[in-house]
Order: structure tokens, then C-alpha cells, then sequence
């Protein structure tokens, strides 16, 4: 459970300076079709993070402490 730790709040930090520049995008004085594409971009690139870590969570979980052994 402690290896889970640190993804987490790697993930919940960088998903917080994604949530800022959305807001900065939101805020910046250009183009509504600007303003989507960032957005859409930086939601994607959010998505996508939390993917990996579920995939990074199930593998920890999965994790076989006798892999070590076979090299």
C-alpha cells in the first residue's frame, strides 16, 4: 500500500497544474477555437495520466515479489 503513495500524489500534483492551465486558457483574452484546443489538449493529456496510473496501481497490486529471483 506504500508503494501507491507516491504515484498518487505525482499525479494529484500535476493534475492540479493541468487544472490551472485550463483555467488559464479559459481566462486568456484569445480566440474561442484557441481556448477549446487547449482545453481539449490539456484534458487529454489529464486523461491519459490517469490511465497510467490505474495501469500503475493494478501492476503494484499484481506485483510478484519473486520476479526479482528470475534474473
Amino acid at each position: 500500500m506504500k508503494k501507491i503513495i507516491a504515484p498518487v500524489i505525482i499525479v494529484l500534483f500535476i493534475l492540479g497544474q493541468i487544472a490551472g492551465a485550463v483555467l488559464l486558457a479559459i481566462l486568456l483574452p484569445v480566440s474561442i477555437i484557441l481556448r477549446i484546443l487547449i482545453c481539449a489538449v490539456m484534458l487529454a493529456i489529464a486523461g491519459a495520466l490517469v490511465a497510467v496510473l490505474i495501469e500503475r496501481i493494478k501492476e503494484i497490486f499484481e506485483e510478484d515479489e519473486d520476479d526479482y529471483s528470475k534474473y
